[in-house]
């Protein structure tokens, strides 16, 4: 059985959920094959799945990839590592967002080495396939009951891939960190199962990439409402603890 955001799927319908994803990014990429630019991608599993990533950014040609309980390496033409190529990425892409590790965590939480060493893998093959591309880790989200269990080998993964991304020329971007709440659980306004995301979260999770990334500008006004609430944007992390202790003082 594999589980999904509210319930436990069976092997049987993942593996048909993920075929009729990788049949969707078939086509999706036949078609932006056939058109002039570059696409931004966001390769992952349900955390980026759920992502409405074209809502999102709509100034940019952006494409989601992932999927569902998906894992980092490649086996049997399954996880991310089996999925780069144009036919299953993207034809030209010009940035490529990783958010991934969680589900090989959950398999393996005594196994922070192991994921590790699948991730520098999808990393090396990513730089090897689209040498021009550039590359952004975004760190492991923390969770919380009943996934708390998690926490601690998704700190320690985080804290190996930051030096990682910049070892392989990626930028490194913490998540973690912005959707805590202070003890270093996943703010429990942000997900309403220990481990998904609410749209809160996303809309958060959108404006440090609108940031951070130059993704579009339509985030503006959410940052200019947040500030009048009286904090200071000098960094979207710091304006979010701001805002944060605030509601929990």
């Amino acid at each position: 059985m594999r589980e999904n955001a509210h319930s436990m799927i069976s092997n049987t319908e993942w593996h048909a959920h993920h075929d009729r994803r990788l049949e969707q990014f078939r086509q999706e990429n036949a078609a932006l094959s056939r058109r002039e630019g570059t696409q931004v991608v966001f390769l992952g599993d349900s955390l980026t799945e759920a992502f409405a990533v074209q809502r999102a950014f709509p100034e940019r040609c952006v494409v989601n990839r992932g999927i569902n309980s998906d894992h980092l390496g490649g086996t049997q033409g399954r996880g991310l590592l089996a999925r780069i190529s144009p036919e299953l990425l993207a034809p030209a892409p010009s940035d490529v967002f990783v958010l991934a590790g969680v589900n090989d965590l959950g398999d393996r939480p005594d196994d922070v080495e192991g994921a590790l060493a699948r991730f520098r893998d999808l990393l090396q093959a990513l730089r090897a396939s689209y040498p021009d591309v550039r590359l952004w880790v975004q760190s492991l989200l923390p969770a919380r009951a009943p996934y708390a269990h998690l926490n601690e080998p998704v700190r320690q993964l985080n804290a190996r891939l930051r030096p990682l991304a910049a070892e392989l020329g990626a930028t490194y971007l913490d998540l973690h960190d912005l959707l805590s709440e202070a003890h270093g659980e996943l703010d429990a306004r942000l997900s309403r199962d220990g481990l998904h995301l609410t749209p809160r979260a996303y809309a958060i999770w959108s404006a440090l990439l609108a940031r951070s990334a130059d993704l579009g500008r339509h985030h503006r006004p959410l940052l200019s409402r947040l500030s009048a609430r009286g904090a200071h944007w000098t960094t979207l992390t710091g304006a979010w603890r701001q805002l944060r202790s605030r509601r929990e003082g």
